[in-house]
C-alpha cells in the first residue's frame, strides 16, 4: 500500500485570511460554478462563538480575523447576540450555553468563514443554519439525580471497543469531554514516557459513550471495564459538584493552552511545542517573529498557511476535493476509485484533514498510481510542496494545495496563464498564500487485495483500530493491520474481498463506519 500523507489542497470555494476576497475557481477537469450567498443588509451583528470543541488556538485565530474584518464578537452569551456560531449539534447547546438568544441564528462555522470572505455577514441560509431562531432555553443543571431517574447499574459490556457500537452522539458528553481534555493534557505532558495515562482516559471515555442512559451515580459504572481509579474520581467530582477541579485547572493552564496552540501548527508535535513554550513563546506571532528558532521547512510552511490549516475541514470541502481527485484519476488512471475515509466516513461534521483511499483492480496501475497522481497534481499546479518518504509500499507527501490564481473579479475562472510553477521554496509560498486556501490531505494507495483491510484501518477511529489489534491478538492469535490479517497458528494470511468479510474473519459483528467512533 502507498500512503501519501498530509497533502494540502486548496479548496476553490474558500479564501485566505489576508485576502478573503470572494472568488471562485473550477477544477481543471470540469468547470464548477459556485454562487456565494448575497451579503445580509448591513445591520447590527453580534457574534458569539461557542468554545466547546474548538481549540483555544483556533478560537483565538477566529476572533483575531473577526477583529481585523470589523466583526463584533461577544465574550459572553446574552440576548444581544444575533449569531451563535458552533461546531456542535443544536441538541448539545442547551448543556453548554446558559441561554440561547430568542432571535439569534444558530449556525455552523462555515457561515463565519464565508462572511470573512465577503467582508460582511452573509445571508443565513439552510446551508449554514443548524436551527432557526429558538425561544430562550435554560440548560439543565449539572448532571444530577432526578426523581425520574432510577439509579441502576448497567449491563456488562465487552472490554473491547471493536465489539461495541460507539456513536458520535451519546448520553454522557459532559463526562467524556472532561476525560478527553485530560487525555490531551497528558498526551502533551507524557510525550517522552508514552501515552499510558492519556490512553486510560480515552478508554474510560469510550466506555461511557456506549451506555444507554446518562450516568447519575458513580455506583452505576464501578463494575464496567476500562474505568480506572483516576477516571472514576473525575467522574465522581462532576456528578457531585458539576465540575472537576483538575479538569478546570488543566483547561486554564497557560502551558496547556500553548501546547494546544503550538501543536496546531503543521509539523509541530508535543516535543517541539514544549521547547517553544520553555523559550518563552506564547503565541503564533511569537513563533513567526522569533529570531532564534530553527524551524524546519515543514514548520515554516505550516506557519505560512496557518490561517488555512487551523480552520476545520467541512464535509462539503471533503466532498469537493474528493470529487476533484476522482475526476483527475478518471483521466490519468482509468478505473481508480477514490473513497473519503477517516472521520468523514464515520459521520463527523469537521476534521483537521482529509483522508482519501485509492485503489485500482489493475496491479500495474496501483504500483505507479501514487507517482501518476502526484505528477498530474503538479501539472495542474495544485501540489505545491511534497516531502515523500518511501518504504514498503508506502510513501508520505507532507503538503500540497489547489492554487486559486489572483482574480480580477468574482467568479472568474482560471486560465492556463494564471498558474505558477510548483516549488518548495518557502519565500515563494509567502508570495502565493494570499490567493490560496490550503487543505491537508492524506492520499493512501492500496493494492486491490489489501483494499478491504485498508478501508477498515483508515476509517478508524484510532481507538477502534487499537482495540481491533488487541482483540485479534488476545482472542484469536492473529495480527491485523491495513495490509491484511495473519493467522499465527495456521501460519498464513487470510483473504477478504469486502469490509464485512474482514469482520467475519475476526468473528466480529459488522459495525457500520458511524458505529466506530470510540
Amino acid at each position: 500500500m502507498s500512503n501519501v500523507k498530509n497533502t494540502v489542497l486548496d479548496d476553490p470555494c474558500h479564501y485566505s485570511e489576508s485576502d478573503y476576497s470572494a472568488s471562485t475557481s473550477s477544477p481543471p477537469l470540469k468547470k464548477l460554478k459556485l454562487e456565494l450567498e448575497r451579503p445580509e443588509e448591513p445591520t447590527k451583528c453580534l457574534i458569539y462563538i461557542v468554545e466547546k470543541k474548538i481549540s483555544s488556538g483556533h478560537l483565538s485565530h477566529l476572533k483575531e480575523i473577526a477583529k481585523k474584518k470589523g466583526f463584533s464578537v461577544a465574550n459572553f452569551i446574552s440576548q444581544d447576540v444575533t449569531h451563535v456560531v458552533t461546531t456542535l449539534p443544536f441538541e448539545r447547546l442547551t448543556s453548554v450555553l446558559s441561554v440561547i438568544p430568542a432571535n439569534a441564528d444558530v449556525i455552523g462555522l462555515e457561515w463565519l468563514t464565508s462572511s470573512f470572505a465577503e467582508g460582511m455577514p452573509v445571508l443565513v441560509t439552510d446551508r449554514y443554519r443548524l436551527q432557526k431562531s429558538m425561544e430562550v432555553i435554560s440548560p439543565p443543571t449539572p448532571v444530577q439525580r432526578t426523581a425520574a431517574e432510577k439509579v441502576t447499574t448497567y449491563d456488562p459490556i465487552s472490554v473491547y471497543e471493536c465489539q461495541r457500537a460507539t456513536l458520535l452522539e451519546h448520553h454522557n458528553h459532559i463526562l467524556t469531554d472532561a476525560l478527553e481534555l485530560l487525555e490531551r493534557y497528558y498526551q502533551h505532558l507524557d510525550h517522552k514516557e508514552g501515552d499510558t495515562r492519556a490512553l486510560a482516559f480515552r478508554q474510560a471515555s469510550c466506555t461511557l459513550k456506549v451506555l444507554p442512559r446518562k450516568v447519575v451515580d458513580i455506583g452505576q459504572i464501578t463494575h464496567l471495564p476500562r474505568i480506572g481509579k483516576h477516571s472514576s474520581q473525575v467522574i465522581q467530582d462532576i456528578l457531585s459538584t458539576g465540575l472537576c477541579q483538575e479538569v478546570e485547572e488543566c483547561r486554564r493552564s497557560e502551558w496547556f493552552q500553548c501546547m494546544e496552540l503550538f501543536t496546531s501548527v503543521y509539523g509541530c508535535g508535543s516535543v517541539t511545542a514544549n521547547k517553544w513554550y520553555q523559550k518563552g513563546l506564547r503565541s503564533i506571532n511569537d513563533i513567526q517573529t522569533s529570531k532564534e528558532l530553527q524551524l524546519t521547512k515543514t514548520q515554516k510552511l505550516g506557519l505560512v498557511y496557518y490561517e488555512h490549516l487551523s480552520v476545520p475541514v467541512t464535509r462539503e470541502e471533503t466532498e469537493m476535493i474528493t470529487g476533484y481527485v476522482q475526476r483527475l484519476v478518471d483521466v490519468c488512471a482509468s478505473g481508480t476509485s477514490v473513497e473519503a475515509v477517516g472521520g468523514y466516513r464515520r459521520g463527523k461534521a469537521h476534521g483537521h484533514d482529509i483522508d482519501l483511499l485509492l485503489t485500482n483492480p489493475d496491479h500495474t496501475i496501483t504500483d505507479t498510481l501514487l507517482t501518476i497522481l502526484l505528477s498530474e497534481l503538479r501539472k495542474q499546479d495544485v501540489l505545491v510542496h511534497s516531502d515523500v518518504t518511501s518504504g514498503k509500499n508506502i510513501a508520505h507527501v507532507s503538503m500540497g494545495h489547489f492554487h486559486t490564481p489572483p482574480t480580477q473579479g468574482k467568479n472568474r475562472l482560471p486560465h492556463s496563464s494564471d498558474t505558477t510553477t510548483t516549488t518548495n521554496d518557502v519565500e515563494e509560498h509567502e508570495e502565493r498564500k494570499a490567493p490560496c486556501l490550503v487543505k491537508r490531505v492524506d492520499f493512501v494507495v492500496s493494492p486491490p487485495e489489501q483494499y478491504p483491510f485498508a478501508l477498515v484501518s483508515w476509517t478508524g477511529s484510532k481507538q477502534f483500530n487499537r482495540s481491533l489489534r488487541r482483540y485479534s491478538a488476545n482472542e484469536l492469535n492473529m495480527t491485523v493491520n491495513a495490509h491484511g490479517i495473519y493467522d499465527i497458528a495456521q501460519n498464513k494470511s487470510l483473504v477478504a474481498t469486502t469490509e464485512k468479510e474482514v469482520f467475519s474473519l475476526l468473528k466480529l459483528e459488522y459495525r457500520e463506519p458511524w458505529e466506530r467512533n470510540c
